[in-house]
């Protein structure tokens, strides 16, 4: 019996670390302003050093100061499938429409 336990236990531990190094990074997209800012420049800066010591890929879009460009890049984040998206929104209700988009595939915006 404790065998057929140990064996149990080596098979699921095995498959946990097979399934671990398949599973696809974690993806978060950000949404800037523009890029022509220095706090902006920082905020990115920063997020990608979270991205580093954390393991997971940060897409760096930007609208540079126009809200139709920010939508867009938006809606690019939400069509390439990634976990997460923040926004640094020119117009937060310009984003209705994607953001219920991005709701619609689970998508959490920030």
């Amino acid at each position: 019996m404790k065998r057929l336990i140990l064996l149990l236990v080596a098979v699921l531990l095995t498959f946990n670390l097979v399934s671990a190094q398949d599973a696809a990074p974690i993806r978060i997209g950000l949404v800037q302003l523009g890029t022509d800012n220095a706090f902006w420049i920082a905020q990115v800066a920063g997020g990608q050093e979270a991205a580093r010591r954390n393991g997971f890929e940060l897409i760096v879009t930007s609208g540079e100061g126009d809200v139709t460009r920010q939508v867009a890049a938006f809606e690019d984040l939400v069509n390439q499938g990634v976990n997460a998206i923040a926004i640094n929104p020119l117009d937060a209700s310009a984003f209705g429409p994607a953001k219920e988009a991005a709701a619609a595939t689970y998508i959490p915006v920030v």
